[in-house]
């Protein structure tokens, strides 16, 4: 299936591919029906694509490239609400700010987008602990680890 998007054009994807976020994101409810878009596979930043919303397209990038063994605790709330048991495979996305000089680049460790594999649900959850940064900074001169 092709989709238009805005930042790059006409993409093809695959329908199981769909990533299905029932409660849409904060500050974009509306989007419910997400593509993850790799645009190099040797680059490790993807592309959240928003399926009917041309212009929604957010970096993110796989929580273990950023903290290899990032495997925060969920509450038990949002683990009912993605269906996930404990032999279900979870991934964890981190939402990255790019800003003009890239040596700032930031990932939000604190509201992974949490991807439950087995029926391609996610949730962007907010963690109660303060051990997990909201701004961890990718290159030298930031915190100096990645909680947990």
């Amino acid at each position: 299936m092709r989709i238009q998007t805005q930042s790059f054009g006409e993409v093809q994807v695959e329908p199981e591919g769909v990533l299905h976020l029932h409660d849409g994101l904060p500050g974009l409810p509306r989007t419910r029906h997400c593509y993850i878009l790799d645009r190099d596979e040797e680059y490790p930043v993807r592309w959240l694509l928003d399926a009917r919303d041309p212009s929604v397209a957010m970096p993110i990038v796989e929580a273990s490239f950023v903290c290899p063994g990032y495997d925060p605790p969920l509450p038990r709330s949002e683990e009912r609400s993605l269906l996930l048991g404990p032999e279900d495979a979870r991934r964890f996305f981190l939402v990255l700010v790019i800003p003009a000089d890239p040596r700032g680049i930031t990932a939000n460790l604190r509201a992974p987008i949490v991807v439950n594999e087995r029926d391609r649900t996610g949730k962007q959850v907010l963690l109660a602990s303060e051990e997990y940064p909201i701004r961890y900074r990718l290159f030298p001169g930031g915190e100096s680890g990645c909680g947990g």
